[in-house]
């Protein structure tokens, strides 16, 4: 249909043919565009993911930190100057 509409508006050979290529390849790009676009918002989610992750294994090694500390705090009366 597009490509009758195309000859009627304008005779020169070929051209019909020439916008449905042009039309299909604009189409193909657009799919490809829409594609890569998933692909970033998928890739931006696992981002997330991962950042969330690493806040959390932060919190868990400071606690641990904290836990140390506080260990260390509580048993060095109990030492001896030789201990290590």
């Amino acid at each position: 249909m597009q490509a009758q509409l195309a000859e009627q508006m304008d005779p020169r050979p070929g051209i019909a043919q020439e916008l449905v290529e042009a039309k299909s390849r604009g189409d193909e790009m657009e799919q490809e565009a829409l594609r890569a676009k998933q692909e970033l918002v998928k890739s931006r989610e696992e981002l997330v993911e991962m950042r969330q992750a690493g806040d959390s294994l932060q919190a868990a090694v400071e606690g641990i930190l904290q836990m140390c500390q506080t260990l260390q705090e509580f048993t060095s009366p109990f030492r001896s100057a030789d201990d290590p």
